[in-house]
């Protein structure tokens, strides 16, 4: 998909709420430095998994206004059968307010990670029809009910 390498740094897996904040914050601004970018993608604050929710928390520090800041935007994305298995006030739900289009990348996508997902999470007549839209090239929409093509995102900066 044209993804670099990713960077594994030495976290535990399920246990970031052992360290201290500030570290995990400090580790992402030397990435931001790093890379410059304009728009940062993180997990949703409302996410049930614990690293999850403290990686957004670090990710909003890290990217705080400052005036030599690139970071323009922060969008925080949903992971099926985390997000909305938190139990929250509806205020607090995962309500994309920003769409982007992902119909260019949607077959890598669905190739490089969807299936897996997919078969595990949604039921098979929604994928019988992902793939019949997908073959045919019909515009389709899936995430969010309506919106297949859109990955749903919620805008915060």
């Amino acid at each position: 998909m044209g993804a670099e390498k990713p960077n594994f740094l030495d976290f535990q897996d399920n246990q970031l709420d052992k360290y201290p904040l500030l570290k995990i914050v400090k580790t992402i601004e030397k990435f931001i430095k790093k890379y410059s970018p304009s728009v940062i993608f993180s997990h949703y604050s409302g996410d049930l998994n614990i690293d999850h929710q403290i990686v957004s928390k670090a990710v909003i520090t890290a990217c705080r206004p400052q005036k030599q800041s690139t970071v323009k935007n922060l969008l925080f994305f949903e992971i099926p059968s985390s997000t909305e298995w938190q139990i929250t006030k509806p205020s607090k739900a995962f309500n994309p307010n920003w769409f982007e289009d992902i119909s260019s990348v949607i077959k890598k996508k669905l190739n490089a990670n969807g299936c897996v997902v997919l078969k595990n999470f949604l039921k098979k007549d929604t994928i019988k029809k992902i793939f019949n839209c997908l073959k045919n090239n019909y515009s389709l929409n899936l995430f969010h009910c309506d919106r297949l093509c859109s990955k749903g995102l919620v805008l915060k900066r």
